[in-house]
């Protein structure tokens, strides 16, 4: 009786059963070699934003580390050019390339699409400012060339921000503030 292969129906000759083998395991080498450099593609491409989404849909807790503070939460929203993090004191807006970011705990359960916020910093700034001047709440805005934090009532230009506090006005690109939050005490 000759060997037949169950899918074609034409003859089987056993002596092929190594040469067969020796294929499917290049065609499997070749493919996880494809695999692997797609996968490295896709690493390579990956922005800030796109870890930020991550993270947030995730839960995981997040750090946020500048010289003279740290913040540590979820990230709650993630826009064009910033991200928020939940706190123990409130949320803080912070711009993400201006942090040192780190993933403190990865959370097995829960995750988030994300609150609507502004769709970049300077609208982020704007709000702001309308709660602040409305409430008569001051800001905290992490200022980077400073390397602390200046506190008082914003009040936003075209690309600048002035802060009005009892120190009198000092004006900062909004490129240069990291973060702003509501002042504490």
């Amino acid at each position: 009786m000759e060997a037949r292969a169950p899918d074609d129906g034409q003859a089987f000759d056993p002596d092929l059963g190594g040469t067969w083998a020796s294929a499917r395991e290049e065609w499997r080498d070749e493919e996880q070699q494809w695999t692997r450099a797609a996968e490295e593609s896709w690493r390579h491409r990956r922005a800030l934003y796109d870890l930020a989404r991550e993270w947030m849909h995730r839960n995981g807790t997040i750090a946020a580390l500048f010289a003279w503070i740290t913040f540590v939460g979820p990230v709650v929203a993630v826009a064009r050019d910033y991200l928020v993090l939940e706190t123990g004191s409130g949320t803080v807006g912070l711009r993400a390339e201006t942090a040192v970011l780190s993933v403190v705990e990865r959370a097995r359960t829960g995750g988030r699409r994300g609150d609507a916020v502004a769709e970049t910093w300077r609208a982020r700034w704007l709000e702001r400012e309308a709660t602040a001047t409305e409430t008569g709440v001051p800001l905290a805005l992490g200022v980077l060339s400073l390397g602390r934090e200046l506190t008082g009532i914003p009040l936003v230009g075209a690309d600048h921000v002035t802060v009005t506090s009892v120190d009198g006005d000092v004006v900062c690109p909004i490129g240069a503030i990291a973060y702003v939050r509501v002042a504490s005490g």
